[in-house]
């Protein structure tokens, strides 16, 4: 009997897609929206639940087959390769388009500003992940923890304790040393997710979804944790707010910027993300829902995570272009503008859940249908 699907997962994962849009929209209030969840934001969620997911995809209890996850992997890591070389080479045709060509605030707001002095060698260097302009390291991260996926589980079937020392040791020394990967879009010459520091996130959600698959749960309540994480995620949310828009000059110092790193994931990022995947898996009023309720778009949307993300950047970047535009936007256009583009990727969302339970009633066999006499 298959197990049950883990329905808390497509919700706050569902919860966590609409937050990047509206936090990588460029809103006037974008920033202050992403400061307001405290040290971590959605992202770090998002690459917990990921590495959640791997595990439930490609784990089994009855033996780790390191071949075939490795297939499954590959096949997985390819498509999204696949589809970020396709969101670049259409950020790219965007930004020929005389209405946006014309305005050198947008291509820079993109990354995009230099690429015309050398097309050719640039267009080498976004087929090796070398040069991702605006916020496009996002799916190479997942090819790079994907593609790790095997080595991971591999590492877990050994040590589970092994694993996490060597990825959190690794994560460690790349933030201290401050090492990342090339990427010469940006200004600061690197990936804005080093993928050896965040692969410490992923792994600690491997680690969580390989217990959910051996039936315990790794995140299970416990009154006395429930309350220090809460009262962690309650007081994170002023005090960053405070770092970020009062004491600007303590934030910037080495100390408080490596605490909150997010290329790096300083650790009270990671500490603020591990306590409000906690909380938010274990309320009462997240383990009541159902997918079929009112909320069931928001399900959808963390079920169909990929296409959903997508589109949603797509609908981000259009609004960071429509922001450094010459055009004065109204805040309260701007509010409508964040809603409209939730309400669009839940709708989309919506559709891909009920295209993806027609093609599975039509799968079954006609002969299971009919008497048998």
């Amino acid at each position: 009997m298959p197990a049950r699907r883990e329905i808390r997962i497509d919700f706050i994962r569902g919860l966590a897609l609409l937050a990047i849009f509206v936090g990588h929209a460029g809103f006037d209030f974008s920033d202050a929206f992403q400061q307001a969840r405290g040290f971590s934001d959605a992202s770090e969620i998002f690459v917990l639940l990921a590495g959640v997911s791997a595990a439930l995809a490609y784990w089994r209890p009855s033996g780790f087959d390191p071949e075939a996850a490795s297939a499954k992997t590959l096949r997985r890591a390819l498509r999204l390769y696949l589809v970020h070389l396709a969101m670049v080479a259409a950020l790219l045709l965007s930004v020929a388009l005389p209405p946006i060509a014309s305005r050198p605030a947008i291509v820079a707001e993109l990354g995009l500003d230099t690429f015309g002095a050398a097309p050719v060698r640039n267009a080498v260097e976004i087929v090796l992940l070398s040069f991702m302009p605006g916020d496009l390291d996002i799916l190479p991260l997942y090819v790079f923890l994907i593609v790790a996926t095997p080595f991971f589980l591999a590492l877990h079937e050994r040590s589970r304790r092994l694993l996490l020392a060597l990825s959190g040791g690794l994560a460690l020394a790349f933030g201290a040393l401050k090492l990342d990967f090339v990427n010469d879009a940006m200004p600061a010459g690197g990936w804005y997710f080093d993928p050896l520091s965040w692969q410490f996130v992923f792994v600690i959600g491997l680690c969580i979804g390989v217990g959910l698959k051996r039936g315990r749960d790794p995140l299970a309540y416990r009154p006395w944790l429930f309350r220090l994480a809460a009262t962690f995620v309650l007081t994170a949310i002023p005090a960053n707010l405070l770092l970020h828009f009062v004491f600007t000059e303590i934030s910037s110092s080495h100390l408080v910027h490596a605490l909150v790193s997010k290329t790096f994931v300083g650790p009270l990022r990671l500490a603020n993300a591990l306590a409000l995947l906690y909380v938010l898996w274990n309320l009462s009023a997240v383990k009541r829902l159902t997918a079929d309720g009112a909320l069931a778009p928001v399900f959808a949307a963390g079920a169909a995570s990929l296409p959903v993300f997508v589109f949603g950047l797509a609908l981000s970047t259009l609004c960071q272009m429509l922001m450094a535009s010459e055009v004065a936007i109204p805040l309260a256009a701007q509010a409508c503008l964040a809603v409209g583009g939730c309400l669009a990727q839940l709708v989309l969302a919506t559709h891909l859940g009920e295209r993806k339970l027609k093609r599975r009633n039509a799968s079954v066999p006609l002969a299971a249908s009919l008497p048998q006499g």
